[in-house]
């Protein structure tokens, strides 16, 4: 048994009862809208201003959600800054040690490859690493202010240095030799022996 067409009359009702049904569906969702948005003013508005935020550590994430970098304090109560790659690797750290400070800079493998440092001294420090994270080259400033500069072999002798002692005498070694004394620029001229001399050298 079949139902019986629609006539014109009932199309007519179903259209108005669907049209009702879309301007209703219309209304309620700006409603929604418009009181999620006032929520949301209402939140941005009211909300307290935050002066001071405290916490023993902050960490920093990228769009993936892997922590880039952080800032705390370890397990020992010293402050420490730690900034990761995209694989992972520590690449730059600073951190209080006692009296000291430390930068670190590590390569893509995360081995130390140069660390500056001032420690209780205080003694300025910079210091370069191989490779195989051995010190190669170590520039300091001592107690008079005077500063050195040597180079280490991978054996740990070291071939090379330049600096000046105590009394500002400056000192050379190269190989075994070591020279206490060095001769001094003829005046008015530099040490290389080409254009007037900037300074009195004191």
């Amino acid at each position: 048994m079949h139902s019986p067409d629609p006539g014109p009359d009932s199309v007519a009702v179903l259209s108005r009862r669907v049209a009702q049904l879309e301007r209703r569906g219309r209304r309620t969702t700006l409603a929604l809208v418009g009181m999620l948005g006032l929520g949301a003013l209402g939140a941005t508005v009211v909300a307290p201003r935050v002066e001071v935020v405290q916490a023993e550590r902050f960490e920093v994430v990228d769009q993936e959600g892997e922590v880039r970098g952080s800032f705390g304090v370890d397990d020992v109560g010293s402050p420490r800054l730690s900034m990761k790659d995209a694989a992972g690797k520590e690449r730059v750290a600073a951190y209080l040690k006692g009296q000291e400070t430390y930068l670190v800079l590590r390569d893509a493998k995360g081995l130390t490859r140069i660390g500056l440092s001032i420690d209780s001294g205080p003694h300025p420090h910079v210091v370069l690493t191989d490779k195989d994270q051995k010190p190669r080259a170590h520039l300091v400033l001592g107690d008079s202010g005077h500063g050195s500069l040597i180079f280490v072999h991978e054996d740990g002798r070291m071939p090379a240095g330049l600096g000046a002692d105590r009394d500002g005498k400056p000192w050379l070694k190269l190989g075994d030799e070591m020279v206490s004394e060095l001769p001094a620029a003829a005046p008015g001229k530099s040490a290389s022996g080409g254009g007037e001399q900037q300074g009195s050298g004191k």
